[in-house]
């Protein structure tokens, strides 16, 4: 997620260094202990850099620039970050079928849908095709 409106400082999911401020709208307890378990996981990131006033509009001399150029300033990262959770669920999956012993072929992309489980897996790859880094 870039910039997003709705979070909490100090969650260990928070890129970029905002994480010292409250978007407009924070998380409540109960949401950031929904999300905890996909960060501790590694399959959830969110950036935020102070000076954005979407969120993080406690930080100092906020302008709109800074929530407009999370493409540009964290593509390159955010995009390698992607890719390598596709490969781990890609090689979990490969040893998981190797495991099992069965002697179906599975494609690429089967072999990918059996490792990942869990919606918000299926939206960051379905994000990494969409924009072509897989």
């Amino acid at each position: 997620m870039y910039g997003p409106t709705r979070r909490s400082a100090n969650q260990t999911w928070t890129v970029g260094g905002g994480d010292i401020s409250d978007g407009g709208a924070p998380r409540t307890d109960e949401q950031n202990a929904g999300l905890k378990p996909y960060a501790d996981a590694g399959i959830l990131r969110e950036y935020c850099q102070p000076r954005d006033p979407i969120c993080a509009p406690h930080t100092n001399d906020t302008e709109m620039a800074f929530h407009l150029d999370y493409f540009d300033k964290y593509s390159d990262e955010a995009s390698a970050w992607v890719v390598d959770l596709a490969k781990k669920a890609v090689n979990k999956s490969t040893s998981n079928h190797e495991n099992q012993g069965d002697g179906d072929q599975q494609s690429a992309g089967d072999r990918l849908k059996a490792g990942i489980k869990h919606p918000i897996g299926n939206f960051v790859i379905g994000f990494a095709v969409v924009v072509g880094l897989l």
